[in-house]
This record gives C-alpha cells, structure tokens and sequence, in this order.
C-alpha cells in the first residue's frame, strides 16, 4: 500500500508539473499580467493596504526594533560604514589633489606636471591649517578667559588684547614649525598632498622651521612679494625655502 501511495503521488506531481510548464510556456502569464495592469490591481491593493500605517505598525512592533538596533549596530555594518567612508575620504582627497595639481601647473605655466607645490595647493593647505589652528586657540582662550573671570582678573584691557594677539603668534608658529620638523607636513600640507624637506631629502630641524615661518610671515606682511621667486625658480621655493634650505614637494594623482 505504501509503494501504491508514492507512484500515485509520483505520476500527480509529475501531472502537475507538466501542466504547469504547459502553462507558463503558452500566453497565460502575459494575460494575467495584462489584467493585472489594466485593472490597476497592484494599486489599488497597495491603496487598501495603506502602505504608509503598514510600515508604521510594523516598526512599532518590539522585535523588529530590537532586531533593527541590533543590526544597525552589529560589527559587520559598523566596519562597512567605516570603510565607506574611509574610501569616499581618500577618492574625495585624491580628487582635490588632482584638481589643485592641474591648477598649479596652469599658474606656473609648466608644460607638464611638477613634483613641486606649486602657489595654489600652498595657500589651500596654509587656510585649511589656519582654520585648525584657530580652532584651536578659541577653545583655548575661551577656557583661560573663564578662568580668569573666576579669579577676578581683567580680560578687557589693552594688555590682555596685547598678550593674547602674541599668544596667537606663538601658537601658529609652533604648531607649524612643530610639524614641519615632526612629519614634514601639517594637516593642511597632508590633505592636498604636499610634503616639506631639506634639499637632501631630510627634515628640517625646529630651528630651521621656525626661521622659515618666520620668512613666510614676511613674505605674507611685503604685500606677498615673498612668493614671486616661485614663478622663477624650477623648483617652486619661495623666499622662506630659499632662507631656510627648505622644498616643498606635491602628491598629485595620476
């Protein structure tokens, strides 16, 4: 009897299978797909079914919550989002590069691409740093300030003005003589590709990169007449290089 039960359902299945293929294989599928569209079924369903309450309901149930937060902040998404954003960074930094790059040569008028920082790539990188470092230095001050306003001391007066505008001298040269004699590039210089050395391929001692800062202060207070040797010399050194023995090389992408 067992062996009976499975040939029959053996020859329906194999039935059902061959009717069903003869289905799909003839016009049925394109008719009921064409009553479907004409009929305007799916939205009239979707209309009926109030997608929008749907939705509402089903993220309001505790499980799926549960199991949204916990996916959201599973290993596996939270590593993806880092790359992602670690890629677009780097594609986003290359592509100013590029663009810094092009520009340069156009301003220098080289008739092919230069291993040398050229006027543009410099200012972008010097702002970018000011930006940083002002940053910085208004945290700072506004911590000093609330702690002198505590002890009582006067934060307004020309003194205060005074030693706070030398402070922010102090400030701005250290943090780029620092890392021009650390890495041979500030964050700035890092982030459209430029880097700092020696003519011999070393890196300045902090002497030398406060002497250049200073070079450049002046190249900056002469109404920027500092700069024209860039224009001139077939390695991009403006007054503060030529001073302190110092060039100045750019990463562009090909």
């Amino acid at each position: 009897m067992l062996n009976i039960d499975r040939r029959v359902r053996g020859l329906l299945a194999n039935e059902a299978g061959r009717t069903l293929d003869a289905a799909l294989a003839g016009d049925l599928v394109e008719a009921v797909t064409r009553s479907l569209v004409e009929h305007q079924v799916p939205g009239r369903v979707a209309k009926e079914l109030d997608a929008e309450q749907l939705v509402t309901t089903v993220m309001r149930n505790p499980a799926v919550r549960a199991a949204v937060a916990e996916l959201i902040a599973s290993e596996e998404v939270r590593h993806g989002m880092e790359d992602t954003a670690k890629s677009y960074g780097a594609e986003l930094a290359d592509r100013l590069r590029l663009v810094l790059g092009r520009s340069d040569d156009r301003l220098h008028r080289a008739s092919m691409p230069s291993p040398y920082g050229g006027a543009i790539k410099r200012a972008v990188a010097f702002i970018l740093d000011l930006v940083l470092v002002q940053a910085a230095v208004v945290v700072g001050a506004a911590s000093i300030r609330l702690v002198l306003s505590l002890v009582g001391a006067d934060t307004s007066s020309i003194g205060a003005h005074a030693a706070a505008g030398i402070g922010w001298i102090l400030i701005v040269a250290v943090y780029f003589s620092a890392f021009w004699s650390i890495a041979g590039q500030t964050p700035g210089m890092r982030v459209v590709g430029l880097r700092l050395t020696r003519r011999d391929g070393s890196l300045p001692s902090f002497p030398r990169s406060v002497l250049r800062f200073v070079f450049l202060i002046i190249s900056i207070a002469v109404v920027f007449l500092g700069f024209v040797p860039m224009f001139f010399d077939d390695r991009r050194r403006d007054l503060a290089d030529f001073v302190a023995e110092t060039v100045v090389f750019s990463r562009t992408p090909a």
